[in-house]
């Protein structure tokens, strides 16, 4: 009889036992979610390789230079036919803030060897180098180098004349642009003669 009293005192203390460490249990068990999940995200930071400074991907745009700033236009060559001579428009992309000096920049610069391999050429001197843009209300000078007045005959001047006008033209909108030799407004004299018609986008 004492013996299953003794049974019945161990099974109500190993009850108490139980339901005291349950009740502990579910205590903290907020706690040990919160923790665990901690330390899963510790981990998986740890394994996280950031990239060089010069391979990350920056995106935003490129202080300078935005596609707002890039423009197509005709840049005119001319292309010999029998006894007469063509002008010729080829397409170039314009990056540049002064895109009307870049124009004219790289009409001085000739065509490319591909446009050359089409027939392309110019009548604009070797050498010619735009020596500055000056702008006033409504206007725009060009200054040319002196190879620009090199002699090569009437027709030879009127036509890189030509080519500069049309390929200014577009980009110039409604100013008026004059061309000037070494900081001098060209006049007729200047030019064997041949009449030259100032603005030369008119």
């Amino acid at each position: 009889m004492r013996h299953d009293k003794s049974n019945e005192s161990f099974s109500d203390f190993s009850k108490s036992l139980v339901k005291s460490i349950g009740s502990q249990f579910f205590a903290l068990l907020p706690a040990i979610i919160t923790t665990f999940f901690a330390a899963s995200l510790l981990t998986s930071c740890s394994h996280h390789t950031q990239l060089p400074k010069s391979e990350r991907h920056v995106t935003g745009v490129i202080k300078g230079h935005t596609d707002s700033d890039t423009r197509e236009m005709k840049i005119w060559f001319v292309k010999p036919a029998h006894d007469e001579v063509s002008l010729v428009p080829v397409i170039r992309t314009l990056t540049h803030s002064d895109q009307l000096a870049e124009a004219v920049e790289q009409l001085l610069s000739g065509p490319t060897a591909t446009e050359k391999d089409s027939g392309l050429s110019s009548e604009i001197p070797k050498g010619t180098t735009l020596l500055g843009v000056k702008r006033t209300d409504g206007e725009v000078e060009l200054n040319l180098s002196k190879d620009f007045a090199s002699s090569g005959g009437g027709t030879s001047l009127e036509t890189r004349i030509e080519q500069l006008s049309r390929t200014v033209s577009d980009l110039a909108g409604s100013q008026k642009v004059y061309l000037a030799i070494e900081g001098e407004r060209v006049s007729a004299a200047e030019f064997d003669g041949l009449e030259i018609k100032q603005p030369i986008n008119n």
